[in-house]
C-alpha cells in the first residue's frame, strides 16, 4: 500500500471515490442551474454565493461519506468475488451493491417518520447513486488489469 490509508490503497477503491465526490459536485451544481432556471436569478448576494460555497464542502462530505459506506464495501467486495468465483468478473463486482445499499437504506430509514419516504424508494436511490463509481471501478480496474498496471 506504500504508506497509503487502507480505505484508498487499491487504486479501484481511488477511483470510485473520486467518481462520488465528482458525481456529488456535479448534482449539486445541475441543482443550483435548475433553481436559477425555474426561480430566476436570486435578488441578494448570499443566496447567489450559497450554490458555490456550501455546494462544494457538501458535495465533498456526501463523497466522501458514499465512498466509506457504500462504494468501499461494494467494490471490495465485488473485487473479493471477482477473484474467487467463476463466470464474468464484471457480474460480481456489481453484486454487492445492492446488498450494500440494502444496508445503507436500512440505517437511513431506522426512524421513519410519517414524511420520509419508503425503504424501497430509499434504496433505489442509494443503488443509483452507487452504480456510477462501482461501475466505474470495475470497468477502470478491468483495463488497468489488462494492460498489466498494478492496482
Amino acid at each position: 500500500m506504500s504508506g497509503e490509508g487502507a480505505l484508498f490503497g487499491c487504486r479501484a477503491l481511488r477511483i470510485a471515490s473520486t467518481v462520488a465526490a465528482a458525481q456529488f459536485t456535479v448534482l449539486g451544481l445541475g441543482y443550483a442551474v435548475w433553481s436559477w432556471v425555474r426561480y430566476g436569478l436570486p435578488e441578494y448576494g448570499a443566496d447567489l454565493a450559497c450554490p458555490f460555497l456550501f455546494v462544494p464542502v457538501a458535495a465533498a462530505v456526501a463523497g466522501t461519506l458514499q465512498a466509506v459506506f457504500l462504494t468501499g464495501p461494494a467494490v471490495l467486495a465485488g473485487q473479493y468475488l471477482a477473484g474467487r468465483l467463476p463466470g464474468p468478473g464484471a457480474l460480481w463486482r456489481l453484486l454487492p451493491l445492492p446488498l450494500v445499499a440494502g444496508a445503507v437504506a436500512g440505517l437511513l430509514c431506522r426512524d421513519q417518520g410519517p414524511y420520509l419516504p419508503d425503504f424501497g424508494v430509499v434504496w433505489a436511490c442509494v443503488m443509483a447513486l452507487g452504480l456510477l463509481p462501482v461501475l466505474a471501478a470495475g470497468a477502470l480496474g478491468i483495463r488497468a488489469a489488462e494492460k498489466g498496471v498494478r492496482r
